[in-house]
């Protein structure tokens, strides 16, 4: 996780679960960073070591912020 926060463009990263959902929140500066996350070693290490956690493929939603309150705690 901590290599992933470090990638370039990385504004958030964080894993949560509830003991049979894993729930990734990621914020990206831009879509070239996020589109370079995709293919970075960093995350295929990831998958790798948490792999074992999936029962599937990963469900990927992009999703928009709304507006309402404060950006950095959650906007």
């Amino acid at each position: 996780m901590p290599v992933v926060q470090g990638e370039p463009g990385c504004e958030q990263y964080a894993l949560y679960s509830d003991g049979s959902v894993l729930v990734t929140i990621e914020r990206w500066l831009n879509d070239d960073s996020l589109s370079t996350h995709m293919t970075a070693p960093a995350l295929t290490k990831l998958l790798a070591r948490a792999g074992h956690l999936l029962a599937a493929a990963p469900e990927i939603r992009t999703v928009a912020p709304l507006g309402f309150g404060d950006a950095v705690k959650g906007g």
